[in-house]
């Protein structure tokens, strides 16, 4: 990377290896997107853009998987860890020269599952599904973080559907009728119902239409059960070896049993 007098780097190589779609800011309502960047063989960072006319660039430079450089970007520390800002004046170019690293093929950090899979709260996953319902409506939640936005909607796939609560500037990413990959969601328990909720580790990528999706909308008063099983009591049954009919062995008057 290349250095500016004041110390922060005028250019940084590396692969687009994700870019979310268009958000907004909970306060100000700000839009912009963000996106990860390989800058070195085990370097990963973030970085944000304020200025929503990149997108369709670093969206193409995602598809691409080619080498990328980053002309005046701003470089910050947050929490420790060093992210990367685009401003309006960062333009993005394709490399001329190769790195001295391979790009990484991205992971995610969950299990990919469909919908009829997900059978427990308390397992973080990947759904590939379609958003057949989406509440306009905002409701705001007080939380231990304090108020935040709520949107609700519904993803299915070909094999169910489930509740996602949208919180913040996740009821801005999505779009009624589009199938996304959902990386990293949480499974919960709420009013007796499984659904699934947003961390923030998750994020969301526009993938192509999902065939045979379910239409409709999980059953608000379905009950399901989840718990482990302690104890397991044993039948003493055999079954006949020529016809393999039951034979209940604690019943004492059966002496002989015809095939």
């Amino acid at each position: 990377m290349k250095r500016n007098v004041e110390g922060n780097p005028t250019k940084c190589s590396g692969y687009i290896q994700c870019v979310s779609p268009l958000k907004r800011s909970e306060g100000k309502g700000v839009s912009y997107f963000d996106g990860e960047i390989q800058t070195g063989k085990d370097e990963i960072r973030r970085f944000v853009s304020f200025s929503p006319e990149k997108l369709d660039t670093f969206e193409s430079a995602v598809a691409l998987k080619e080498v990328v450089t980053l002309i005046n970007p701003r470089f910050t520390v947050n929490r420790g860890k060093t992210e990367i800002t685009i401003a309006k004046n960062t333009q993005l170019e394709i490399a001329t020269k190769r790195l001295e690293f391979p790009r990484q093929e991205v992971k995610s950090k969950s299990e990919e599952k469909s919908i009829n899979d997900i059978a427990a709260a308390g397992i973080t996953c990947t759904l590939s599904a379609k958003v057949i319902s989406f509440s306009d409506e905002e409701h705001f939640v007080q939380t231990r973080y304090g108020e935040r936005k709520l949107h609700t909607a519904v993803i299915a796939d070909s094999t169910g559907s489930v509740l996602l609560p949208l919180w913040g500037t996740f009821a801005t990413t999505v779009k009624l009728d589009t199938c996304y990959k959902i990386h990293n969601l949480y499974t919960k328990m709420f009013n007796g119902q499984l659904q699934v909720t947003t961390t923030k580790e998750t994020r969301f990528e526009v993938i192509e239409p999902i065939e045979d999706v379910v239409s409709k909308a999980p059953t608000e008063n379905a009950t399901q059960y989840f718990g482990s099983i302690s104890m397991i009591q044993m039948v003493n049954v055999k079954k006949c070896l020529y016809c393999f009919k039951v034979i209940d062995m604690d019943d004492t008057s059966v002496s002989i049993v015809k095939c």
